[in-house]
Protein backbone atom coordinates (compact mmCIF):
# COMPACT_ATOMS: atom_id res chain seq x y z
CA UNK A 1 0.00 0.00 0.00
CA UNK A 2 1.57 2.98 -1.32
CA UNK A 3 1.86 5.92 1.56
CA UNK A 4 0.01 9.39 1.51
CA UNK A 5 3.34 11.12 0.28
CA UNK A 6 3.47 8.85 -2.43
CA UNK A 7 -0.07 9.22 -3.62
CA UNK A 8 0.35 13.14 -3.70
CA UNK A 9 3.28 12.94 -5.43
CA UNK A 10 2.09 10.24 -8.29
CA UNK A 11 -1.10 12.60 -8.13
CA UNK A 12 1.00 15.66 -8.88
CA UNK A 13 2.58 14.36 -11.76
CA UNK A 14 -0.63 12.95 -12.91
CA UNK A 15 -1.65 16.51 -13.08
CA UNK A 16 2.15 17.80 -14.43
CA UNK A 17 1.33 15.57 -17.34
CA UNK A 18 -2.44 16.56 -17.97
CA UNK A 19 -1.15 20.10 -17.71
CA UNK A 20 1.65 19.92 -20.50
CA UNK A 21 -0.83 18.19 -22.50
CA UNK A 22 -3.42 20.86 -22.55
CA UNK A 23 -0.54 22.98 -23.16
CA UNK A 24 0.82 21.23 -26.16
CA UNK A 25 -2.35 21.09 -27.55
CA UNK A 26 -2.93 25.11 -27.26
CA UNK A 27 0.60 25.83 -29.38
CA UNK A 28 0.73 26.15 -32.69
CA UNK A 29 1.11 23.27 -34.83
CA UNK A 30 4.82 23.32 -35.75
CA UNK A 31 5.60 23.74 -31.94
CA UNK A 32 3.53 20.49 -31.40
CA UNK A 33 5.90 18.56 -32.84
CA UNK A 34 8.54 19.26 -31.10
CA UNK A 35 9.83 17.05 -28.12
CA UNK A 36 8.30 18.48 -24.45
CA UNK A 37 12.07 18.01 -22.84
CA UNK A 38 13.23 20.30 -25.72
CA UNK A 39 10.18 23.05 -25.68
CA UNK A 40 10.81 23.74 -21.76
CA UNK A 41 14.83 23.79 -23.05
CA UNK A 42 14.22 26.13 -25.83
CA UNK A 43 11.21 28.60 -23.57
CA UNK A 44 14.38 28.51 -20.53
CA UNK A 45 16.73 29.55 -23.86
CA UNK A 46 14.44 32.47 -25.12
CA UNK A 47 13.66 33.72 -21.29
CA UNK A 48 18.14 34.04 -20.57
CA UNK A 49 17.97 35.83 -24.28
CA UNK A 50 20.00 32.87 -25.51
CA UNK A 51 18.29 31.91 -28.50
CA UNK A 52 14.48 32.99 -29.95
CA UNK A 53 12.20 30.11 -29.90
CA UNK A 54 11.61 31.05 -33.36
CA UNK A 55 14.96 30.36 -34.80
CA UNK A 56 14.82 27.25 -33.29
CA UNK A 57 11.49 26.18 -34.93
CA UNK A 58 13.06 27.69 -38.06
CA UNK A 59 15.78 24.93 -37.51
CA UNK A 60 13.47 22.00 -36.92
CA UNK A 61 11.01 22.73 -39.94
CA UNK A 62 14.27 22.64 -42.66
CA UNK A 63 14.50 19.24 -41.18
CA UNK A 64 10.76 18.43 -41.83
CA UNK A 65 9.23 17.21 -45.05
CA UNK A 66 8.01 19.33 -47.58
CA UNK A 67 4.23 19.86 -46.90
CA UNK A 68 1.67 18.01 -49.25
CA UNK A 69 1.90 18.92 -53.11
CA UNK A 70 -0.61 20.20 -54.88
CA UNK A 71 -2.16 17.48 -57.93
CA UNK A 72 -3.86 19.10 -60.35
CA UNK A 73 -2.69 21.75 -62.23
CA UNK A 74 -5.03 24.93 -62.97
CA UNK A 75 -5.38 26.19 -66.37
CA UNK A 76 -4.19 29.61 -65.17
CA UNK A 77 -0.59 27.38 -63.65
CA UNK A 78 -0.24 26.01 -66.75
CA UNK A 79 -0.39 29.56 -68.78
CA UNK A 80 2.28 31.12 -66.37
CA UNK A 81 4.92 28.10 -66.83
CA UNK A 82 3.97 27.99 -70.89
CA UNK A 83 5.31 31.98 -70.73
CA UNK A 84 7.54 31.53 -68.10
CA UNK A 85 9.56 28.99 -70.13
CA UNK A 86 8.84 30.84 -73.50
CA UNK A 87 10.52 34.13 -72.16
CA UNK A 88 13.83 31.48 -71.55
CA UNK A 89 13.67 31.87 -67.31
CA UNK A 90 15.48 29.25 -65.66
CA UNK A 91 13.98 25.98 -63.65
CA UNK A 92 15.30 27.42 -60.34
CA UNK A 93 13.20 30.76 -60.78
CA UNK A 94 10.00 29.01 -62.20
CA UNK A 95 10.36 26.53 -59.33
CA UNK A 96 10.07 29.36 -57.00
CA UNK A 97 6.82 30.67 -58.55
CA UNK A 98 5.42 27.37 -58.07
CA UNK A 99 5.66 27.05 -54.08
CA UNK A 100 3.64 23.89 -53.70
CA UNK A 101 5.21 21.54 -56.54
CA UNK A 102 8.13 20.29 -56.66
CA UNK A 103 10.72 21.19 -59.35
CA UNK A 104 10.92 17.56 -60.63
CA UNK A 105 7.02 17.66 -60.79
CA UNK A 106 7.16 21.12 -62.41
CA UNK A 107 9.40 20.07 -65.28
CA UNK A 108 7.62 16.52 -66.32
CA UNK A 109 4.35 18.52 -66.24
CA UNK A 110 5.97 20.93 -68.81
CA UNK A 111 7.70 18.39 -70.56
CA UNK A 112 5.36 15.48 -70.62
CA UNK A 113 1.96 17.27 -70.36
CA UNK A 114 2.19 20.69 -71.51
CA UNK A 115 5.15 20.87 -74.60
CA UNK A 116 3.23 18.59 -76.77
CA UNK A 117 -0.29 20.01 -76.38
CA UNK A 118 -0.71 22.08 -78.62
CA UNK A 119 -2.05 20.45 -82.16
CA UNK A 120 -2.48 21.61 -85.43
CA UNK A 121 -4.87 20.54 -88.22
CA UNK A 122 -1.62 19.21 -90.40
CA UNK A 123 -0.35 17.15 -87.66
CA UNK A 124 -3.96 15.84 -86.49
CA UNK A 125 -4.33 14.50 -90.38
CA UNK A 126 -0.22 12.93 -90.26
CA UNK A 127 -1.01 11.55 -87.01
CA UNK A 128 -4.62 9.49 -87.85
CA UNK A 129 -3.22 8.63 -90.74
CA UNK A 130 -0.06 6.87 -89.14
CA UNK A 131 -2.72 5.62 -87.04
CA UNK A 132 -5.00 3.98 -90.04
CA UNK A 133 -1.35 2.58 -91.92
CA UNK A 134 0.79 1.04 -88.80
CA UNK A 135 -1.34 -2.12 -88.17
CA UNK A 136 0.72 -3.28 -84.95
CA UNK A 137 -0.61 0.02 -83.44
CA UNK A 138 3.07 0.78 -82.08
CA UNK A 139 3.31 4.83 -80.77
CA UNK A 140 6.75 5.24 -80.95
CA UNK A 141 6.64 4.36 -84.70
CA UNK A 142 3.53 6.65 -84.98
CA UNK A 143 5.29 9.39 -82.58
CA UNK A 144 8.34 8.86 -85.43
CA UNK A 145 5.82 9.84 -88.60
CA UNK A 146 4.12 12.60 -86.38
CA UNK A 147 7.19 14.27 -84.86
CA UNK A 148 5.85 14.31 -81.52
CA UNK A 149 6.07 12.10 -78.59
CA UNK A 150 4.87 8.69 -78.49
CA UNK A 151 2.38 9.85 -75.09
CA UNK A 152 1.64 12.89 -76.78
CA UNK A 153 0.87 11.07 -79.77
CA UNK A 154 -1.51 8.78 -77.83
CA UNK A 155 -3.24 10.89 -75.63
CA UNK A 156 -4.20 13.14 -78.88
CA UNK A 157 -5.86 10.30 -80.69
CA UNK A 158 -7.88 9.56 -77.64
CA UNK A 159 -8.93 12.95 -78.05
CA UNK A 160 -9.59 12.59 -81.80
CA UNK A 161 -11.81 9.85 -80.97
CA UNK A 162 -14.18 11.04 -78.16
CA UNK A 163 -15.05 14.13 -80.68
CA UNK A 164 -15.41 12.33 -83.71
CA UNK A 165 -16.43 9.20 -83.11
CA UNK A 166 -17.56 8.08 -86.20
CA UNK A 167 -13.87 8.48 -87.26
CA UNK A 168 -12.64 4.99 -88.96
CA UNK A 169 -9.36 5.12 -87.32
CA UNK A 170 -9.85 3.60 -84.10
CA UNK A 171 -7.15 4.15 -81.32
CA UNK A 172 -4.56 1.67 -81.48
CA UNK A 173 -4.33 -0.09 -78.18
CA UNK A 174 -1.63 -0.16 -76.03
Amino acid sequence: MPSQQQLQQLQQQQQQQQLQQHQRQQMPPMMQQVPMGQQMQMVQQARMGQQAPLTQLQQLAKQRPPPARATVWTKSEEDRLRVLVELGTKWQAITKEFPNRTAGAIKKHYYADMKHTTWNTEEDERLIEAVKEDAESKWRRIAERVGKPAKACEKRTKELAKVAPHNPAPPPST
